[in-house]
């Protein structure tokens, strides 16, 4: 159970570092004057928080499986005493707190589903300001984060580095 526990967090800590990496190559350069953030940044930024806070989410469904013996539904994880005791550390660390809906976090919409036998979950955290293209953060048991959009979306134009 515990190796289980340790193969999802690890391979949760890669994923979080691979989009953190990819994230941070794509970031436009700040802009040279005192101005309010771009778009983009604003945009980028929040992904990171998205990414954060799937990345917490798994953790907590992680924690309550190797507890319970099962994966919770959001109700369950909710009210759960890790979830319970870890949401403030995250909410501090963030810079925002976690609802119960129906926006988890200002801007973004959680769906998270658990199968009857609770050996499985899924869930997504879909970007509610995004009415073009619906970015949305996936992920389930396995603790892989997986990010797209609606397809057909424009492609995002970044500004270039100078």
């Amino acid at each position: 159970m515990n190796r289980s526990r340790a193969c999802v967090l690890a391979i949760s800590a890669a994923s979080l570092a691979f989009v953190a990496l990819a994230l941070a190559q794509s970031r436009p350069t700040p802009p040279q004057r005192a101005s309010a953030p771009m778009a983009v940044e604003r945009v980028q930024d929040s992904r990171m928080l998205g990414v954060s806070l799937v990345r917490f989410l798994n953790n907590s469904e992680a924690d309550y499986k190797a507890k319970e013996g099962k994966f919770a539904d959001w109700e369950e994880l909710a009210n759960s005493a890790y979830f319970q005791a870890r949401k403030g550390v995250w909410a501090q660390t963030e810079g925002v707190a976690i609802s119960s809906g129906p926006e988890i976090i200002p801007g973004w919409r959680l769906g998270l589903v658990r199968s009857a036998d609770g050996a499985s979950y899924q869930l997504m955290l879909q970007n509610a300001g995004d009415k073009a293209c619906m970015f949305s953060f996936f992920s389930n048991q396995s603790g892989l984060i997986y990010q797209g959009e609606v397809i057909g979306c424009p492609a995002r134009v970044v500004p270039a580095r100078d």
